[in-house]
């Protein structure tokens, strides 16, 4: 803050103007304060200009203000997962290299795992014209969430949790956990495939895959490649290792044979054909 005198600002009119845009001037006159100059305000602008006689073209000021209305946002879903599964995209490696066999098409969730959250609607805040008259605002919108299978919400009201292992997706809309997933076969459009539920496998599982998961079933053959489950695994073609094949459960295996494979089960190994060339293991 400074204090001049009525003469000062006649003589000096435009570096106090400029000088009131940032901080408060008193003018005084016979050392008695007559008004206060403060950024912004026309009124004592107006008083000032009424002592100078004219206020400089090269000095601008603010002479009305309007405050804009502004409307409430509505309230939305923000989710922790991808949404749409075209944008599901494979792992690239720190020198930019493209893995196409980690293709990340599943995305694996835990009981308990927050989804996503309801965002409330806001509140609208109102303005008003450069006369003071006062403008409404619109208050956003609420929606109603509605949940699929396998989810919930948390005690807050807001945050979506999964209530089963599984991979997390929107059905119509609504996030769904699915304890199983269904594949036609397991090769370079699938990928490795990692699972925390139970995979069933329609088709084969081509050389050179693996898949990781609770329970794993295949209906076709199982070349060499890597089957390892905490759980069953089910072959219901057979296992064709060729020397490299691998296969383990933390409970039991039924195959219809297995052919240069290693086989380890933590309970049963069960087949019905034929055991040729392979390192079988059941505790």
């Amino acid at each position: 803050m400074c204090t001049i005198t009525c003469t000062e600002l006649k003589t000096n009119f435009g570096k106090y103007a400029k000088l009131a845009q940032k901080e408060r001037i008193e003018v005084t006159s016979h050392n008695k304060v007559i008004f206060v100059l403060v950024p912004k305000n026309e009124d004592l602008y107006r008083r000032a200009m009424s002592l100078v006689g004219s206020w400089p073209d090269n000095i601008p000021f603010e002479v009305a203000t309007a405050i804009q209305p502004v409307n409430g946002r509505d309230a939305y879903v923000s989710y922790n997962f991808e949404t749409d599964p075209n944008k599901l995209r494979a792992k690239i490696s720190d020198s930019g290299d493209i893995n196409y066999k980690e293709l990340n098409q599943i995305q694996n969730v835990i009981a308990g795992q927050p989804l996503a959250q309801k965002i409330q609607a806001e509140r609208g805040k109102g303005g008003k014209t450069i006369l003071g008259r006062y403008l409404e605002a619109t208050n956003g919108k609420d929606i109603q969430v509605s949940l699929g299978q396998n989810v919930r919400f948390d005690r807050d009201g807001v945050t979506i949790k999964a209530e089963i292992d599984g991979e997390v997706m929107l059905v119509n809309g609504r996030i769904t956990v699915e304890p199983v997933k269904y594949l036609d076969g397991v090769n370079v459009k699938t990928g490795d495939v990692k699972f925390v539920g139970t995979v069933i496998i329609k088709g084969a599982v081509e050389e050179g895959y693996s898949v990781e998961a609770t329970n794993i079933e295949v209906h076709g053959v199982v070349n060499r490649s890597r089957l390892v489950a905490t759980g069953n695994i089910v072959v219901q073609s057979g296992i064709f290792g060729k020397g490299e094949g691998y296969i383990k459960a933390g409970k039991s295996v039924w195959a219809k044979f297995i052919n240069e494979a290693t086989v380890e089960a933590e309970e049963n190994v069960i087949v019905n054909d034929s055991i040729l060339n392979s390192n079988v293991t059941a505790m």
